[in-house]
């Protein structure tokens, strides 16, 4: 069996237009298994670029760490792109679908800040911006599940994870 073979995606492209952390992560995953991922980056680039949990400062022409790990074996091209971003906090429809929300809401609003804390200091949010990390996974398995579809059908599918 060819090396290429051997990985359940090989010969899917996919075209990545997200930033931070729950699509690159969700890219990540289908670069892992085999996928061809062309992440499409704005002419100021990903904000993630310059990121850093210390907050030091990141040599010119050097990238985050998060980043590096996120957007490896990718492929990279600078397009001006305008549209929204298909990983939205609330979906794309709905009556809340143009919501603000920030992970500490995200949390409250599934409960998970509920259990956590003491009664008497109130509630407390998980660190480390975990929503993210578990909309990548879930839009990874959407994707992969849309290409089989596809495959088998041959009519394309729309994922949408909030």
């Amino acid at each position: 069996m060819t090396e290429a073979k051997r990985y359940p995606l090989a010969g899917l492209r996919v075209v990545d237009l997200s930033t931070e952390i729950a699509g690159p992560y969700a890219t990540k995953l289908l670069v892992d298994a085999g996928a061809e991922v062309i992440k499409v980056e704005s002419p100021e680039g990903d904000p993630l670029r310059r990121w850093t949990a210390s907050h030091t400062a990141i040599p010119a022409g050097a990238d985050g760490a998060l980043f590096q790990y996120l957007n490896a074996s990718k492929h990279g091209v600078v397009a001006d792109l305008s549209r929204a971003a298909s990983i939205s906090p609330w979906g794309q429809t709905g009556p809340w679908a143009n919501r603000p929300a920030t992970e500490w809401t995200l949390q409250a609003a599934v409960g998970s800040t509920a259990y956590r804390g003491l009664p008497a200091r109130g509630p407390v949010g998980a660190g480390g911006r975990l929503g993210e990390w578990a909309t990548g996974i879930y839009a990874a398995l959407g994707a992969m599940f849309a290409w089989m579809c596809a495959r088998r059908s041959g009519t394309g599918q729309h994922v949408d994870v909030s």
